[in-house]
């Protein structure tokens, strides 16, 4: 390839079969051609280069450093590792989960609170509704319009079956799509992942604490929610 050419030129230089050949590392120039993560590597750096030498023959400086950002995080396709096998696909997240009963204590007010909980992925995943109904007076849970909405400092509005028993039973727990959001001002809330089990919402314990600014210490084998003591600190 010829960078030489006059800089008027307003399109890069023709992609022909000699420049994918130039490119080969393994010989094979077809599209399904497999490749090691070595030889990827290699072709991406080759890649780069060209597109750059091109991006600086027809005098096209400004955002070079980006598209060359741009095609080093482009993830090549159709790779096999030097050891001859296929990579293992990129994990892809799952909707639903299982959700197991804990054996976890809670303790409030220096007694043991009434407070059930699933673990999930190993962090306890409690009913919304059942720490409301305990703190009585931290925050308060409406559903209007079709969302959750959150009210700090409020009165707990008692609805039915705060704080009953789950069993001993493992069970399926799917991402809520309940839409939460700031009851006073409509705001949605962010960083806030919910689980669906049997028609409920339950949350990470630690992430309604920090929603709300409470603190959840782990001492003596037991969760201790202490609603008295802000800010919310990562243990």
């Amino acid at each position: 390839m010829d960078y030489n050419k006059s800089k008027s030129s307003t399109k890069f230089s023709a992609f022909t079969n000699d420049t994918i050949k130039s490119f080969a590392i393994s010989g094979d120039t077809s599209a399904n051609a497999k490749i090691t993560w070595e030889q990827a590597a290699a072709l991406q750096y080759k890649t780069v280069h060209w597109a750059a030498a091109e991006h600086l023959r027809l005098g096209e400086w400004s955002d070079l450093l980006d598209k060359v950002e741009d095609l080093i995080s482009a993830v090549p396709q159709n790779m096999t590792s030097s050891s001859g096998g296929t990579p293992a696909p990129a994990p892809t997240p799952t909707n639903t989960v299982t959700a197991t009963p804990t054996n976890t204590k809670f303790m409030l007010n220096d007694a043991e609170a009434a407070l059930t909980a699933y673990s999930i992925g190993g962090n306890n995943y409690v009913k919304l509704r059942d720490v409301g109904a305990l703190l009585k007076t931290r925050f308060d849970v409406r559903f209007e319009d079709g969302k959750a909405r959150l009210y700090n400092h409020a009165a707990y509005t008692k609805t039915s079956g705060e704080l009953a028993a789950i069993g001993k039973e493992s069970k399926s727990a799917t991402l809520s799509t309940t839409a939460f959001v700031w009851g006073d001002t409509g705001v949605v809330v962010t960083g806030l992942t919910a689980y669906t089990i049997g028609g409920n919402n339950y949350i990470k314990l630690r992430d309604i604490a920090k929603l709300f600014d409470f603190d959840v210490d782990w001492r003596d084998g037991k969760a201790w929610i202490e609603p008295d003591v802000s800010p919310y600190t990562e243990d």
